[in-house]
């Protein structure tokens, strides 16, 4: 199967919230997905984590702590597939995020004749419960070139992977 998106996900002692995130992409409605899980030489049971969630979409890479950026690079340099010469759209998530089960969907169906797009999100507490603090990125922001400088999409962007190789 060739994914129509790649999730891009650092992880840094992220046991206890990992599975849910990766749960969240097991519910998508769109099946062809694939989950780059950056280990980034957590001290906990977070590469453990990863590798029970037992989804053959799901690939785990250990490294030595580089930073989120560092992590975020990794997963970039191993999301090319060689059977996909454009490249398959990324996106962009932190280990204790989660996504509505329409989102890889709903972005790729966006994503037509755009290099990005993103979608607003909302923050949570630590039972998961909105706090009222919604983001909603304003149409200037969704460029690869905005993105690549100051990221104000949060994680709530899906890019186009040949557009940000071309920029790297």
């Amino acid at each position: 199967m060739i994914p129509r998106l790649t999730f891009i996900v650092p992880a840094y002692n992220s046991a206890a919230t990992l599975v849910d995130t990766l749960s969240s992409l097991r519910a998508q409605t769109m099946p062809e997905w694939r989950a780059i899980v950056v280990d980034v030489g957590s001290t906990d049971a977070t590469a453990s984590a990863a590798r029970g969630f037992g989804d053959p979409r799901v690939t785990i890479i250990s490294q030595e702590n580089r930073g989120l950026a560092g992590a975020r690079n990794t997963g970039l340099r191993h999301a090319w597939d060689e059977r996909d010469p454009e490249g398959c759209p990324v996106s962009f998530l932190d280990a204790d995020d989660t996504v509505a089960p329409q989102y890889a969907e709903a972005m790729l169906a966006r994503l037509e004749g755009f290099d990005a797009v993103a979608c607003a999100f909302e923050f949570m507490d630590s039972e998961n419960k909105p706090i009222d603090w919604i983001i909603r990125p304003a149409k200037h922001d969704a460029t690869i070139q905005r993105l690549i400088e100051t990221n104000s999409f949060a994680v709530t962007c899906v890019a186009r992977l040949a557009r940000l190789r071309e920029l790297a």
